[in-house]
């Protein structure tokens, strides 16, 4: 897919133009995540008044129980203020996060050399931990590694054994377990994990109307979702969360 895309075509998906204002008014829809801040039916009903058209349930946080309390409430109150809420399943997907440290956080100053291991050791000043036990083999010099959702960046320098050496770009504080988003670098690492298939039969049980698939690569990832979607009588629609350079680069 070529990089300067009409903008009508990422929204619409079609090659022929179309009217921006009627995309507007017929394609955007806002989407609000339902979590402890937003649950109360006081706050639903307030939300879906100033226009929500869907609710996402974040299933990175939360109990099955905790989600069906929130889909009751969801439902009772769109009946009853006479809207279809869509209900939108957002599932996990292959967290890979950093380990532990030994004072429970470090701090990351820019331009600092740091490690990144795949190795079980307890963080420092001067390398973390991760969790997935084959990135030295994936990872290239050149790639970036974002951490704590983007707050972190790191840039690979190179690669040595299980070690992989990187400069700090933007620096912070970084404290135990925090999420590592890898935009440039393929990972072999399933799309699915045993905790999505869990959440997947949930939502399969408690019909959603969309699924967000998580940190995806490439089609085939959608594709194995899809299989197992396209099973049940009445299928969500998939959304694909495009959160890497490598799943732009398969957008077709």
């Amino acid at each position: 897919m070529s990089p300067q895309l009409d903008w009508y075509r990422i929204v619409d998906l079609r090659a022929k133009p179309i009217d921006k204002d009627a995309v507007l008014k017929k394609k955007v829809k806002i989407v609000a995540t339902i979590g402890p801040a937003s649950e109360d039916e006081k706050t639903i009903q307030a939300l879906i008044r100033n226009g929500v058209d869907v609710a996402r349930l974040n299933f990175s946080h939360g109990s099955h129980a905790d989600h069906r309390n929130r889909l009751n409430s969801l439902r009772k109150v769109a009946k009853a203020e006479g809207k279809h809420l869509g209900i939108l399943q957002d599932i996990q997907g292959p967290k890979i996060r950093v380990g532990r440290f030994k004072n429970k956080f470090v701090n990351l100053r820019k331009g600092q050399p740091f490690i990144i291991t795949t190795e079980n050791v307890l963080g420092d000043e001067l390398q973390a931990a991760c969790t997935h036990s084959k990135l030295h083999e994936e990872i290239k010099a050149g790639h970036r590694i974002l951490l704590d959702d983007g707050l972190i960046f790191l840039i690979v320098d190179r690669v040595k054994g299980r070690k992989i050496y990187t400069t700090v770009v933007f620096g912070g504080i970084l404290k135990d377990s925090k999420g590592m988003n890898l935009p440039d670098t393929r990972v072999n690492i399933s799309c699915l994990t045993p905790k999505d298939r869990q959440d997947l039969k949930f939502g399969f049980s408690h019909p959603v109307d969309f699924i967000a698939l998580s940190f995806i690569q490439t089609a085939e990832d959608v594709i194995k979702a899809r299989k197992l979607i396209d099973r049940l009588p009445h299928a969500p629609a998939v959304v694909a969360k495009i959160e890497s350079a490598l799943a732009i680069h398969d957008l077709d």
